[in-house]
């Protein structure tokens, strides 16, 4: 009885250790990947779709949209997003949205955060168009540019189905999108000073860097 204990637990320890190493290689879920793989480019804009009254599509069809531009009028800002997978149940519900990056030498191994709060800025703008949120995911997708570039030329252009890719997911929560929102308000529009960091790359991203100099940097 003992062994048999120890083997269903080394079955289960090994199971767990095989489930985490798929999401540190950027693997989705089963459901989640046949939902971003197999749907179809759509017919409609985006804002057609939004505005779709008599003759909506059957419940639970889903569409692809892609290089979509979304617009915020709550927190003012504007963006094209790469891919959003919608459907109707009533409302319109955001299924997924799609943020591809090409980095030229290595694929992180996990998303990097301003990448996810990109994806995420595209979702909260929808959903302050009445879209229906709530179990949005956010799918980055990391291509090195010379495996992109020989996907163009063999003219196939999904990153979700390649080998070569590694595709994250996260689960669209609009809180830490808005609270950094609000941080970025007191810098934009409330003359907010901007607080000392030792990192380069909220540097580069920083306004008052732009000159290649900047009065708050760490010393």
């Amino acid at each position: 009885m003992d062994d048999m204990l120890s083997l269903v637990f080394l079955v289960t320890f090994l199971a767990g250790l095989a489930a985490m190493a798929s999401w540190k290689n950027g693997g989705l879920l089963r459901a989640n990947s046949r939902l971003l793989r197999n749907v179809d480019q759509s017919d409609w804009t985006l804002r057609q779709f939004l505005n779709l009254n008599l003759s909506r599509p059957k419940a639970k069809e889903r569409f692809l949209f892609s290089e979509e531009s979304v617009v915020s009028v709550g927190y003012r800002y504007n963006g094209r997003l790469d891919g959003a997978i919608l459907h109707w149940e009533g409302v319109p519900i955001l299924d997924a949205i799609i943020e591809r990056k090409f980095p030229t030498r290595s694929i992180p191994d996990k998303a990097k955060p301003e990448d996810v709060f990109q994806a995420g800025l595209y979702a909260l703008a929808l959903m302050e168009k009445g879209v229906s949120c709530s179990s949005t995911l956010l799918a980055i997708v990391y291509c090195l540019q010379d495996d992109a570039r020989k996907c163009l030329d063999r003219n196939e252009v999904s990153c979700l189905g390649c080998d070569n890719s590694r595709v994250f997911q996260k689960k669209f929560k609009p809180k830490p999108i808005i609270k950094q929102l609000q941080k970025f308000d007191d810098y934009w529009y409330r003359d907010g000073k901007p607080r000392p960091t030792p990192e380069p790359s909220k540097c580069n991203a920083c306004p008052n860097g732009k000159n290649g100099t900047c009065n708050y940097s760490v010393a």
